[in-house]
C-alpha cells in the first residue's frame, strides 16, 4: 500500500535506523515512562529506553505460535505510566513477520491508549516463504501516534555506511531533529 508522506517535514535522514530510533525514544520517552517491548528483542531497544531514563516493560511473544504477538498480554502491561510501544517487523531476532491482523490490532490497542507506536522496520525486505510485510506506516489513522524507522544501510548491504531515516508527523519530527 502506497503511503503519503512530505518528505520537507516527515522525513529525517539519520546515520543508520539505529540513531533513527535513538532520537524517537529520547523524544517522546520521559524519565519513568514505560515502554512495552516484546520480548525476545533486539537489545538496543532496552538500552534506548534506558538511556531515555525510561522502564522496558517486557512481553513474551507466543513462542508456540510462531513468535507472535501476545496481544492480551500487551493489554494487561499498560498502565498509567505506559509511553510506547516498541514493534521491531520483522521481528529481530526471532525473525518472525507480524501479520496486518495482529499489527492492526497492537494499532488499536495503542490508539485506544493514547499510545505511541516506535516501528522499527529496517528488515523490511526480509520477507521469505511467501510471507508479504505489512507496515503500520500504511495505517493513516496511526498517522499522529506512529515513529517508524527504516535501514538503507540493510537493505543495500553496506552496514558501514550507516544510513537510514526516520517517518513520522511533523510535530514529532521537529522534537527529533531536537534531539
Amino acid at each position: 500500500k502506497k503511503i503519503k508522506v512530505n518528505p520537507e517535514t516527515e522525513i529525517v535522514v539519520t546515520c543508520g535506523a539505529m540513531e533513527g530510533l535513538a532520537a524517537a525514544i529520547s523524544s517522546i520517552v520521559d524519565r519513568g515512562d514505560e515502554v512495552i517491548i516484546p520480548s525476545p528483542n533486539y537489545s538496543s531497544h532496552i538500552e534506548q529506553v534506558l538511556f531515555a531514563e525510561g522502564k522496558p516493560i517486557f512481553v513474551p511473544l507466543i513462542e508456540n505460535s510462531g513468535w507472535k504477538l501476545d496481544i492480551d498480554n500487551i493489554k494487561k502491561a499498560i498502565t498509567k505510566k505506559t509511553k510506547a510501544i516498541i514493534i521491531c517487523n520483522p521481528m529481530n531476532p526471532t525473525g518472525s513477520v507480524f501479520g496486518e491482523k495482529e499489527l492492526r490490532e497492537i494499532a488499536k490497542v495503542a490508539l485506544t491508549n493514547n499510545l505511541y507506536i516506535i516501528a522499527d522496520e529496517a528488515y523490511d525486505f526480509l520477507v521469505y516463504d511467501n510471507q508479504s510485510h505489512f507496515s503500520l506506516a500504511s495505517m493513516p489513522e496511526l498517522k499522529d501516534n506512529l515513529i517508524t524507522t527504516y535501514s538503507f544501510s540493510k537493505m543495500f548491504c553496506m552496514t558501514g555506511w550507516r544510513v537510514g531515516y526516520l517517518y513520522a508527523n511533523e510535530k514529532i519530527v521537529n522534537q527529533v531533529l531536537k534531539v
